[in-house]
């Protein structure tokens, strides 16, 4: 199942789901770069399909992890083709937090005593995000010797706690998003 999101209200549009016997998309992948937090969606569909309408550049699109967690996706590229279903759509899209790179920088600053936790929660505070399951992993001193966008505080605290970091959402009933950082 895919949720496709409006790009400016983040409310779900319409959700790409596959019957048994027909499928509306197929061959998805998701890629991700752990080490440098890069996240990729791809897919293919039916281009003539009600959905299609929405399946545009910018839009946003929710699909869940081998592990079952919603990620969020920006459409980065929408490209038409024909195969032996008819005319199809292939689909490529960025894992959202990459928009914590653009977010309001954080001044250079030493944070002594933090837990992962706290830490993360510090770097978050001025963002669409909040801090979900963080493993305890003791406390640190953690230093921003520049400033610095949300993005790369929270891959350094994942550094220095040597935690990895996943970005996920839940889907919300009234069809809005919560956006999340394990």
């Amino acid at each position: 199942m895919i949720h496709i999101l409006d790009r400016q209200t983040e409310r779900i549009l319409d959700v790409l789901v596959n019957q048994s016997d027909s499928k509306i998309y197929w061959d998805t992948k998701m890629t991700e770069a752990i080490e440098d937090n890069v996240l990729i969606f791809e897919f293919k569909m039916l281009a003539d399909s009600p959905v299609a309408k929405h399946i545009v550049s910018k839009n946003k699109l929710t699909a869940q992890d081998q592990d079952g967690f919603h990620r969020l996706f920006i459409i980065d590229s929408v490209e038409t083709s024909h195969d032996a279903n008819g005319k199809i759509l292939f689909v490529s899209a960025l894992g959202d937090h990459i928009e914590l790179a653009s977010e309001e920088p954080i001044p250079p600053q030493t944070l002594p005593g933090q837990t992962a936790e706290t830490a993360v929660q510090f770097v978050l505070a001025n963002t669409r995000y909040q801090p979900g399951q963080i493993d305890f992993a003791g406390s640190r001193t953690i230093t921003f010797d520049t400033y610095t966008n949300p993005l790369s505080a929270l891959q350094r605290i994942a550094s220095v706690f040597d935690l990895e970091l996943r970005f996920r959402v839940n889907v919300n009933p009234d069809g809005s998003i919560t956006r999340i950082v394990d």
